[in-house]
């Protein structure tokens, strides 16, 4: 049985006692993340709109954090059905080194980690841009076949307050979170319980950009989910 529970700290949903989604604000200088929006490449894949994506494997070190060698980006087509991203290799550019070494980013990944009950010893995080009247989903409400997703919420810029709200959706069907998150909250849940997607973003004053940033963060790193493409499938749709 689900059971939502607000702490001290933010807001959890367990399964027999077991955390599932948590969400927080972890406590960061908030800048220094929404710097490294400023020069992300445009998303080739994406062929419905504006849209911008960096696509990186990191390792956790001793010492700090470091890039893994680049590999295309996969997701199977039964995990994502948009026709230009779902059951094709997109080779994404990396999130800039200068990232990983700011104190932002690792209470980022720290406070990501902190709902794991297991070791990540390396992930994969996203850069993601939608700007005008863009939808952050396309491909709608989804799984991503990984077990660990994070969303932290960079920038919400010259868009509607109503827009851009974050669903959740559990194995039933049943909506069981539906909230506009402002920037500086972390979303972390594991991906078997549940679909998610995120609402079309409106433009307020036409004569400005207006842009929604979101880092998005995975476990295992995309190179394992390729690896593990036929068990995973099997997980994703086996009963939770």
């Amino acid at each position: 049985m689900y059971n939502l529970e607000t702490t001290l700290d933010g807001t959890k949903i367990a399964n027999n006692g077991e955390t599932i989604l948590r969400v927080n604000v972890p406590h960061l200088d908030i800048s220094e993340l929404k710097d490294s929006f400023y020069f992300v490449p445009n998303d080739n894949y994406f062929t419905a709109g504006s849209r911008y994506r960096t696509t990186s494997r990191i390792r956790i070190t001793e010492c700090g954090y470091e890039l893994l060698p680049r590999v295309p980006l996969y997701q199977p087509s039964y995990v994502n059905k948009l026709g230009s991203y779902g059951g094709i290799d997109r080779d994404y550019a990396d999130v800039p080194k200068s990232l990983l070494k700011t104190r932002s980013f690792d209470i980022m990944i720290k406070e990501w980690l902190a709902s794991i009950p297991y070791v990540v010893e390396s992930f994969s995080i996203h850069q993601i841009r939608t700007t005008d009247n863009g939808n952050p989903t396309p491909e709608g409400a989804h799984r991503d076949g990984t077990d660990w997703t994070g969303v932290y919420i960079v920038n919400r810029h010259n868009i509607a307050d109503t827009s851009g709200a974050t669903r959740y959706w559990d194995v039933k069907g049943d909506l069981v979170l539906d909230h506009v998150f402002p920037e500086g909250v972390l979303i972390n849940h594991y991906d078997r319980y549940f679909t998610h997607c995120a609402t079309p973003i409106v433009k307020v004053d036409p004569d400005e950009p207006s842009y929604r940033d979101v880092f998005v963060i995975t476990s295992p790193e995309h190179g394992v989910n390729r690896q593990q493409e036929t068990y995973r499938r099997e997980v994703l749709t086996a009963e939770a």
